[in-house]
């Protein structure tokens, strides 16, 4: 099962917006980034742009229901469509604490090759026992180019 609803790294407010049509929340900053709410096919996205480039940089997709696993995928192939970057094939691991640091579930992580400016994206999905990830969470990362 795949869903529309794939903003990409990379897109402007305008590409978002011909997409989704207008945000349901709008400008809301957090620090170098401002961000929009949309709701598409049943899903929210969040949509997180560097203020400075006016291009997404996160973006978090959420559902009422757990993502399928072939949902996931197409989100991972649709945010490097157009790209060099290709996804790693063996995920990390994150753990996810309560307010006490105990061990409450952890973060599938996955990242891509860098692209010759040296980005990378990060693909965060989080998993607590008995409950599938009801969020995706897609993250531009500027890596070291310096080779440490």
């Amino acid at each position: 099962m795949t869903n529309s609803a794939s903003a990409r790294i990379g897109w402007t407010l305008q590409d978002c917006e011909d997409h989704f049509g207008p945000p349901v929340n709008t400008d809301w900053s957090e620090g170098p980034r401002r961000g929009y709410t949309f709701k598409h096919g049943g899903m929210t996205i969040e949509v997180y742009f560097d203020k400075a480039a006016g291009k997404v940089n996160v973006i978090e997709y959420r559902l009422p229901r757990p993502f399928f696993v072939e949902e996931i995928i197409d989100l991972m192939k649709k945010n490097i469509e157009g790209t060099d970057m290709k996804w790693i094939e063996t995920p990390d691991k994150s753990p996810i604490t309560d307010d006490k640091v105990n061990p409450v579930g952890y973060d599938q992580v996955y990242t891509t090759t860098q692209d010759p400016e040296g980005f990378f994206i990060e693909c965060r999905a989080p998993f607590y026992p008995n409950r599938p990830p009801r969020s995706v969470m897609f993250t531009l990362i500027k890596g070291s180019t310096s080779g440490l």
